[in-house]
């Protein structure tokens, strides 16, 4: 472990008796606490009565700062990327798994003091967050890191792998701190990454004590820092720091705009995962196999945790032959809700987080009302005789508002708290077309007995998650994530896994040839070997080879003087690749010849005529010819694709433009290519034998128009 910092505090005792209150804590850096480099201590205040839970050291820029560089530090020194293999650190995440379910009492306890949610919620959910650092763990030791081979060619061996990204910046926020921190963190460890986390200021305590377990596990110290702070201080330092390369957020989707702004100001490109806000739609129809059932379902995807999550149930879209049974049992379920202190097990609804928000709460329903919507129920603070602490805590009661507009604020905007609308609809249509008047797109729920429906509406829903006959089912191994302004990426899953890293890609060259783009006969060699593996890949009969290695003899049978004269009467010397051209143009000349002409008729013989005109590129050679006097062998070689293709637009087409090139402004060439004679094979019929016939038809048919006597005519005059 690293030397004491002069910054360092006391660690709180993890396992203690539960208690009012929790003491101070520090930043969590490189494995100690330590105070803010300004000194600043902030409070956690309890949702349900006011009092203080603990202090905690609050960070400024430059406590963000040191904590990013001592991560990087560590990820460059390979501290966890590479001293641990993704085994050894899965080993140490299921360890931390371990330790959490051990401290599954305190950690909820601790979790309710700080957000006010009830105690016997953060139960089962507590209970199952030990699951990602499993998931996590296991997926990166076993399918993660894998690599791909994907084929290339037989010359070339690819290898793809994936890497960590470096520094990840995590802001997380305070209606779910421990789970959904623990859903960040440990994919982005499973990965190899070193991370820092800034926690909600309401609520940063469990995600600090979860440092302290994860060390416990076997985690180096600096590799997860942890730095509660203001978010436009703290947080926008992350987002705009160097050394990060991804940041990842779960908030509000104004301030997830301005994260993206700020990481956009500060001038690099970087990955960027946000989840954002919700306003997610039910839509139950009358073929539900209970009412009651259904609204029991609806109450809890929109009750629980007093209505704050980014997937509650806000906008309850009924079909009409039910509706009106549907709401009256809402409205009766909603005012039969218990609220209360959130420690006790028997209440139902907590408080929302703060004072802020209760305020925010009551401003969009009294909106809403203005509006035209119609409170059923609730709307307002409740009465000390259904609440013991609503002279304390920051109560509001479940809320139902009916006759609502698509365009009322009750329907077109997130309100973060026990508040719901109520709609009425008549088809499926209807229904999808009221879920999907939102600017939001992250979670939906469908209460239906008929299979089919099911899908077919789910398919349709703008939706990231959906659920049908339940809500709020959340799995590390399920992609988490929304649509439009509900954020972009996803959480959980082999997407999280492959959202924390990146690609890397090699390819090796394995063959026996040398190659030399620009020198000699070994680009030559190169392509006569991309001649064979077409030969290969189309299937080509036996005579193909043949003839590609006798023309190839052919071609190394040429003097070398020969060459050097050829190159000295252009008045240059001929470069190397232009050598390697001309040998396939002998190549094409030989395979076009009219007895062989029966073996090419075929749709595969096409497709490896249009790859060798391009691959050969037949406008430079024949360039290249023309200017060393020996065009006849590569113009004969175009005529003859020509000769056995002039009814086909795109092959025609190919060879005219380089017959085009080649003539223009070269009187030698129109007079070998006027003079030029091609032999007719007995069964063929054609009117002419000469190049003329064949150049100009292919001209024709490229410009779209059928081949005539007049229009012949007419084109003769280009030549």
């Amino acid at each position: 472990m690293r030397a004491a910092s002069q910054w360092a505090v006391q660690r709180p005792l993890f396992r203690r008796p539960f208690s009012t209150h929790y003491g101070h804590y520090g930043l969590w850096v490189n494995g100690e606490y330590v105070e803010a480099a300004g000194g600043r201590r902030c409070s956690v205040l309890s949702p349900a009565t006011g009092e203080e839970v603990a202090t905690f050291a609050s960070a400024g820029a430059a406590d963000v700062d040191r904590a990013i560089s001592e991560a990087s530090k560590g990820f460059e020194e390979g501290a966890w990327s590479e001293r641990f293999s993704p085994r050894d650190r899965c080993r140490v995440l299921s360890k931390a798994a371990e330790l959490l379910r051990q401290s599954l009492k305190d950690l909820a306890e601790l979790e309710t003091r700080q957000t006010g949610r009830c105690l016997r919620e953060y139960h089962a959910q507590l209970g199952r967050v030990p699951e990602w650092f499993e998931y996590h763990g296991a997926y990166a030791a076993t399918k993660g890191f894998e690599g791909r081979l994907p084929a290339i060619d037989r010359d070339h061996v690819n290898l793809v792998w994936r890497v960590p990204l470096g520094v990840c910046a995590l802001i997380t926020p305070w209606n779910h701190p421990m789970l959904i921190a623990a859903k960040k963190i440990a994919v982005a460890l499973a990965a190899g990454n070193s991370v820092v986390v800034k926690p909600p200021v309401e609520a940063p305590l469990t995600v600090l004590r979860l440092a302290e377990l994860l060390q416990e596990s076997g985690l180096p110290p600096g590799v997860l820092q942890v730095v509660p702070g203001e978010g436009p201080e703290a947080g926008g330092a992350l987002a705009r720091h160097e050394r990060v390369e991804r940041v990842d957020f779960t908030g509000g989707t104004e301030t997830g705009l301005i994260i993206q702004r700020t990481m956009a100001e500060a001038g690099r490109v970087r990955a960027y995962c946000a989840e954002l806000g919700g306003n997610a739609p039910i839509l139950v129809f009358s073929d539900t196999r209970s009412v009651q059932e259904a609204v029991d379902g609806v109450a809890f995807a929109a009750f629980v945790a007093s209505g704050q999550t980014c997937v509650s149930g806000k906008r309850i879209l009924v079909q009409s032959g039910i509706f009106e049974e549907f709401k009256e049992r809402l409205v009766q379920k909603a005012e039969q809700l218990r609220l209360g202190d959130p420690l006790k097990t028997d209440t139902e609804i907590g408080p929302v987080i703060s004072k802020k928000q209760l305020e925010r709460i009551e401003s969009q329903v009294e909106r809403a009302i203005a509006a035209g919507a119609r409170a059923l129920t609730g709307g307002r603070r409740p009465s000390k005789s259904r609440c013991e602490l609503a002279d304390t805590g920051h109560f509001f009661e479940p809320t139902v508002l009916s006759e609502v507009s698509p365009s009322n604020p009750a329907f077109a905007e997130e309100i973060f708290g026990p508040v719901v609308s109520l709609s009425k609809f008549e088809a499926e249509g209807d229904a999808l077309a009221l879920a999907n008047a939102s600017q939001y797109g992250l979670g939906g729920a469908i209460w239906t007995e008929d299979v089919r429906k099911s899908l077919r509406v789910a398919r349709k829903l703008r939706c990231g998650l959906s659920w049908v006959n339940c809500h709020h089912r959340n799995d590390p191994s399920s992609p988490w994530g929304g649509f439009g302004q509900s954020g972009i990426g996803r959480e959980n899953g082999p997407e999280a896994f492959e959202e924390y890293t990146t690609t890397q890609s090699l390819t090796i060259r394995n063959s026996d040839t040398a190659e030399n783009w620009f020198g000699g006969a070994s680009v030559s060699e190169l392509i006569y070997q991309q001649l064979l593996a077409k030969k290969e890949h189309s299937g080509i009969d036996a005579w193909y080879q043949e003839y590609v290695s006798e023309a190839w003899q052919k071609r190394n049978n040429l003097q070398k003087a020969d060459i050097e004269r050829q190159a000295k009467s252009c008045g240059e010397n001929t470069p190397m690749w232009v050598e390697a051209l001309s040998a396939g143009m002998e190549l094409a000349a030989e395979v076009f010849e009219v007895d062989k002409a029966e073996r090419l008729r075929t749709e595969v013989s096409r497709d490896v005529v249009l790859e060798l005109l391009e691959s050969l590129s037949p406008k430079l050679c024949i360039s290249h010819y023309a200017r060393c006097g020996l065009g006849q062998i590569g113009m004969r070689a175009v005529v003859g694709v020509l000769w056995h293709f002039d009814t086909d637009a795109e092959v025609a087409g190919l060879c005219a433009d380089s017959l085009r090139w080649a003539i223009a402004e070269n009187e030698q060439n129109r007079k070998i290519l006027l003079d030029l004679h091609v032999t007719e094979p007995a069964d063929e019929k054609k009117s002419s034998l000469s190049f003329a016939r064949v150049a100009l038809g292919a001209f024709l048919v490229q410009a779209g128009k059928t081949p005539s006597r007049e229009a012949r005519m007419d084109c003769w005059d280009w030549f």
